[in-house]
């Protein structure tokens, strides 16, 4: 028998969830969707468990918020990323969202040389590959993953799941797209270079009271943007939600470290709701 699919609320304990009403501000509050597209639909390169019944719910509510007040940031890839396995050939030994660009891994590639690991549509060199993967290190503590291809630009993977529509949403914005720098956050590539939402939102005449975000996955991008959206307006006494059931997650992460992110969300302000739980104004 067939269940329905989950999305975070039900991996993200509800005693951590904000507890009664919430009232929402169309006028002053922003939706703020991250990479509810296909290439983690079901069929994507890098498919997100709940991405599809997430999209319903982030549908039903930029219908209250209306396209003005909702913003969206998508993943788009160039072919030939540093980022894209399908850039590396099989002696290249890429494991798909396992293997890491590392110095110790660029030097075994080195060795064996560039032209017999990168395919002819790579858009970087070795030593490129190397410099990116050090700054991405320093900007985010972490060297990047190569993964299964996905988000191309120009291919169905970068349009949105439905039922959502380009014509929820008034303010967009694409993130990934450098063929060195990898993007997860909203907020700011790998090297640290700003994806433009936080111009957008300043951008507003009237101020920003709280930002509700959904979308994909709550583990990596998802979880990227609400810290980068929390640190960098927190002086600005704007609230940042996440709508649990408008989000997907990655079920193979352990339970342990996902209880480790919501933890510092919530240390950093992070307020988690259910959708039912919002009333608009």
């Amino acid at each position: 028998m067939s269940h329905e699919p989950r999305t975070a609320a039900s991996i993200i304990p509800e005693n951590m969830w904000v507890q009664g009403v919430v009232y929402v501000e169309p006028g002053r509050d922003i939706k703020f969707t991250t990479d509810a597209c296909g290439a983690f639909a079901k069929t994507g390169g890098l498919p997100v468990e709940g991405a599809e019944a997430a999209a319903v719910v982030t549908h039903q509510t930029n219908t209250c918020f209306s396209p003005d007040n909702c913003l969206f940031v998508n993943e788009a890839h160039v072919k030939g990323s540093t980022h894209s396995a399908e850039t590396y050939t099989e002696e290249a030994g890429v494991v798909p969202n396992l293997t890491q660009i590392t110095p110790e891994q660029v030097e075994h590639w080195m060795q064996i040389g560039e032209s017999r690991v990168l395919r002819p549509h790579a858009q970087f060199g070795l030593n490129g590959a190397l410099m990116a993967a050090r700054l991405s290190k320093m900007v985010t503590g972490s060297w990047p993953v190569i993964w299964n291809e996905h988000g191309i630009v120009s291919t169905t993977e970068t349009c949105f799941i439905e039922p959502i529509t380009i014509s929820d949403y008034s303010m967009s914005h694409y993130k990934g797209t450098h063929p060195l720098y990898d993007s997860h956050s909203g907020i700011i590539d790998a090297s640290g270079v700003p994806v433009g939402t936080l111009t957008t939102i300043a951008s507003r005449r009237t101020p920003v009271r709280a930002i509700f975000c959904d979308g994909n996955a709550f583990e990596v991008c998802k979880y990227l943007t609400l810290k980068h959206l929390a640190e960098r307006t927190r002086h600005l006494g704007i609230t940042i939600y996440c709508i649990v059931d408008a989000t997907g997650f990655l079920p193979f992460i352990d339970a342990g470290v996902r209880e480790m992110l919501v933890k510092e969300l919530v240390e950093l302000g992070v307020k988690f709701v259910h959708s039912n739980q919002l009333r608009f104004n």
